[in-house]
């Protein structure tokens, strides 16, 4: 035994035999056995996969079952995937969110599958299972939340409205989506209003001082452009604006409530808002009355 330990006149001590190493798939932390440099487990799955390109398989195949067993394995995902699945884990903790580790571990599985660069690149709806597409919508709507700020979001035609502290969106372009009972999808500020000069500066400086009211406000400011679209020039031209696009605008907004379209409330609250638009309506010059902005005696 001493001499085979340590050897004797014609052999050496032994050495260990050169090892495969670990195995090639990415997501395994198995050590190879053959010089596929795949683990046992893996070289059947090569086999029962039709022994597809062996590269791009050992980047994609995931964990063998018993390696998935209570664990979610995030080998073989980009660093910045990585980062951001923990990251979505910690903000459903943070928020008392109850999210299943077979969703996770789906999510994983799918973003190793695909080789996805980032989660906000992702078309959840692409995943395989509702869990895994709801954690993956959910981090990634969180992700935008944290890289966000009201700086960020001012340049945008549809503000998320969290960096300010509120909740749901801001839209300069009108409302997605189809109008809801008893509610009208906000139109779309069409002139330049929407598109720059100083109304536009004006405007979105004013919402961004007060996101609240102004989710009121440009909801009466697109029926104001809805209004002034059917204008020969499209109410473009501010300065050829007249008091009779504003008496035409008060009728319809009148006809709108006889068509059970507004409630009577609605209607003079547009009208109220829109007397306080900060942008400031066109002028008109001044009235019979001597009102400087042309607007009617309430």
């Amino acid at each position: 035994m001493d001499a085979y330990v340590h050897g004797d006149d014609r052999f050496g001590p032994p050495v260990p035999r050169p090892s495969f190493g670990r195995c090639r798939v990415a997501s395994c932390n198995r050590r190879a056995h053959n010089r596929r440099g795949l683990c046992a487990p893996h070289a059947r799955s090569l086999s029962r996969a039709g022994r597809p390109d062996l590269d791009q398989w050992c980047h994609t195949e995931g964990p063998v079952k018993g390696d998935r067993a209570g664990h979610v394995v995030l080998r073989g995902l980009s660093p910045r995937v990585v980062a951001e699945v923990l990251f979505g884990i910690q903000a459903a903790a943070a928020e008392g969110r109850k999210t299943p580790p077979e969703s996770i571990r789906a999510a994983v599985e799918w973003l190793r599958r695909t080789q996805e660069a980032s989660l906000l690149t992702v078309d959840p709806a692409m995943a395989g299972s509702e869990g895994a597409r709801m954690f993956m919508a959910f981090t990634a709507d969180r992700l935008r939340f944290a890289l966000s700020s009201p700086e960020h979001e001012y340049a945008k035609d549809v503000w998320d409205l969290r960096p300010w502290g509120h909740t749901g969106r801001l839209s300069f372009v009108g409302g997605g989506g189809p109008a809801r009972k008893n509610r009208r999808r906000a139109r779309p500020v069409t002139q330049a209003l929407a598109a720059g000069g100083d109304q536009a500066v004006g405007l979105r400086r004013w919402a961004a001082t007060s996101p609240g009211p102004a989710q009121q406000m440009l909801s009466v400011v697109g029926l104001w452009s809805e209004h002034l679209a059917t204008r020969a020039d499209h109410g473009d031209r501010a300065a050829e604006l007249t008091r009779a696009d504003m008496m035409a605008f008060l009728a319809r907004l009148g006809s709108m409530e006889r068509a059970g379209q507004l409630s009577a409330s609605s209607r003079s609250r547009a009208v109220e808002d829109l007397s306080r638009f900060p942008a400031g309506l066109p002028r008109a010059g001044p009235d019979r009355d001597g009102r400087p902005d042309g607007r009617p005696r309430r």
